[in-house]
């Protein structure tokens, strides 16, 4: 029997870039899922069984970022730097925050989609734990955000 449409290619968890304003490179070994959630606000009314359900305050997650530690310093600095601001003026300014873009590959690498992360902010730095094991040190780099938008 034959297969009526076209084959479907899905996307590979392997084949992504992140990108980060300011970064000379930012090569991650794993990136976390981008997730947004509505609230829902539910509304009683007299007689009413069931209540009226409408969505309310959007929540995002914070993005984490794992690497290799290579000798870059570029998301030590950029946390060093939101972190002696904060605590100098009592918050970040607008200059610390960056734009993230978590972009996804083909095979052949050509981009497949890209997600925009605005306003991001260095909200906790982990620089590895070093044990006796034959293992690479992993830096992780935890981002607030404000939104995110997938660009078509």
């Amino acid at each position: 029997m034959a297969i009526i449409g076209d084959p479907q290619n899905y996307s590979k968890k392997f084949k992504y870039g992140v990108e980060i304003d300011g970064f000379v490179r930012a090569r991650f070994k794993t990136c976390s899922a981008l997730e947004a959630e509505a609230a829902v606000v539910e509304q009683w009314e007299g007689g009413d069984i069931t209540p009226d359900k409408s969505l309310g305050r959007v929540t995002v997650s914070d993005l984490t970022l794992e690497r290799g530690e290579c000798g870059d310093l570029d998301a030590w600095n950029w946390f060093k730097t939101a972190v002696n601001m904060a605590a100098g003026k009592g918050a970040a300014t607008p200059a610390v925050r960056r734009n993230v873009a978590i972009v996804q590959y083909e095979l052949d690498d050509t981009e497949r989609k890209r997600w925009n992360v605005f306003e991001a902010l260095p909200r906790k730095f982990i620089a590895g734990d070093w044990a006796d094991a034959d293992e690479n040190v992993i830096e992780t780099l935890v981002l607030a955000f404000r939104y995110f938008d997938l660009v078509v």
